[in-house]
């Protein structure tokens, strides 16, 4: 997990947030808040994870494992839903301010959430699920200085 000086420099995000907590579970809230439809399942065809040959259930478990490495606790099938829901927001607006009110919504809907956590699920939905170059952009706009 990115250390919290890091995320902190990286999105401006600081305060008694950034003490590592376990988030309860991954909540629908997150999909209202960042006003976009629910993806009823799985990766969609042109997600970088589809292109890799990998299948939509092996898509889905890879940020579903790369949750639970971070130790962020999560309902599936919401936690899914939510990761489509990052990643179409975020294409729709790669920059900076975007990455930060994903995040920002993300900790509201998810009080237990961590800001290194929040981040992380951001960066693992993109990473999953964003189509090709998606999380080179996401990358590049988040190091490059403000």
């Amino acid at each position: 997990m990115i250390s919290s000086p890091h995320i902190q420099a990286r999105t401006g995000l600081s305060g008694a947030g950034m003490r590592t907590r376990r988030v309860a579970t991954v909540l629908v809230t997150a999909a209202a808040l960042l006003l976009s439809p629910i993806p009823l399942s799985h990766a969609d065809d042109t997600s970088a994870c589809i292109l890799a040959n990998q299948t939509p259930d092996q898509c889905d478990q890879h940020f579903l494992d790369s949750l639970a490495k971070a130790k962020i606790d999560f309902n599936p099938p919401q936690a899914i839903a939510a990761g489509h829901i990052i990643t179409n927001r975020f294409a729709g607006h790669p920059n900076r301010s975007e990455f930060r009110v994903i995040v920002t919504s993300l900790m509201k809907a998810n009080p237990a959430l961590s800001p290194d956590q929040a981040v992380f699920e951001v960066q693992a939905a993109i990473k999953f699920y964003g189509p090709p170059g998606l999380e080179d952009t996401m990358n590049a706009v988040m190091s490059a200085p403000e």
